[in-house]
């Protein structure tokens, strides 16, 4: 996916190479400052800073790609309106009106645990340290409310990182609509969380839009390199410098 992890930091690790291509690592390196730079098909690149603070650190105890993660990182959506979630904002009760006037950034935490192959993300959002609406009991409860919905968490995940913006509530039913993902995607990085949600939601807008729930959606993508396509070319050890981006509607008769 081209999701780059850079990290300064500092440890005691033991490593051992040879010629042959072995790489072993034993040791933890702690992370003290450094960016998770996502990616989105290519197109779009946004920094998610890692957090030193909290522990975060990558330890191995071997084979170099067996790591282990244990990594917070963060991103600040800016001017986001808690106003794009319509109903669901009003659904809180009470004085809201300070809240629908907010213009102000929300953090998006992504939690990194597993194996660095094959690693765990878990989202979550809260208000900066500085924010006006920080311990606000109705903000809380909404967020809480969000979080409580793995399906609606990643879709706003989703909609803060790539539109600085709340997305609009999306129902139980429509949750479990959608196309076909994005292939070539590895899921378990943070584009291809991304990548997932925003091809469910773009699914459930055309659905919506046509009135016709045997419509379906799907995006493809391809990531791959120009060589590939050489015959007499070894395919190893080639970067991924193209991407072939595919948008097509099905109506089932």
């Amino acid at each position: 996916t081209n999701d780059v992890m850079s990290a300064i930091g500092h440890g005691n690790l033991k490593i051992q190479a040879n010629t042959a291509g072995l790489l072993n690592i034993t040791g933890q390196f702690d992370i003290d400052q450094g960016n998770y730079n996502f990616n989105f098909q290519s197109l779009l690149r946004k920094p998610f800073v890692l957090r030193g603070d909290v522990g975060s650190y990558i330890r191995w105890s071997g084979n170099a790609s067996d790591a282990d993660l244990n990594v917070l990182a963060e991103y600040v959506a800016d001017n986001v309106k808690f106003s794009d979630l319509g109903d669901q904002l009003y659904a809180q009760g009470g004085d809201i009106e300070y809240i629908k006037k907010y213009r102000g950034k929300v953090k998006v935490l992504a939690k990194i645990t597993g194996k660095l192959m094959k690693p765990d993300i878990d989202f979550s959002l809260e208000m900066p340290d500085n924010s006006p609406l920080k311990n606000d009991p109705i903000v809380l409860n909404l967020l809480r409310d969000i979080q409580a919905d793995k399906n609606e968490l990643t879709k706003q995940v989703a909609f803060l990182i790539i539109f600085n913006s709340f997305g609009p509530r999306s129902t139980s039913g429509q949750n479990q609509l959608g196309g076909r993902a994005f292939e070539g995607i590895v899921s378990s990085s943070i584009s291809g969380y991304i990548s997932n949600a925003l091809n469910k939601q773009f699914s459930n807008i055309v659905k919506k839009l046509f009135n016709d729930e045997s419509i379906k959606v799907n995006f493809n993508a391809q990531l791959y390199n120009g060589s590939y396509l050489l015959s007499n070319v070894s395919s190893n050890n080639f970067n991924i410098d193209r991407t072939n981006l595919n948008f097509s509607l099905a109506k089932s008769v």
